[in-house]
């Protein structure tokens, strides 16, 4: 078994080289997707944040005053 294993390196070598560049790309495009989707998730979040602040912070209809809370 050792044997044939040995045999079998020298061959699978250059092919494990050859798609090394590929998974590599494939990894950092599949990271940099994620880092973007990430991001866009946290930016809706923080409006979503800002939104709410805004209505809370809107003037009563009454007393055309800041509710505080």
């Amino acid at each position: 078994m050792l044997p044939l294993l040995a045999m079998l390196v020298p061959l699978v070598a250059p092919v494990v080289q050859a798609v090394a560049p590929i998974v590599q790309s494939v990894v950092e495009t599949a990271g940099s997707i994620a880092k973007d989707v990430v991001k866009f998730g946290l930016d809706n979040i923080s409006k979503g944040i800002d939104k709410h602040l805004e209505s809370i912070k809107a003037p009563d209809s009454q007393t055309k005053e800041p509710i505080s809370y």
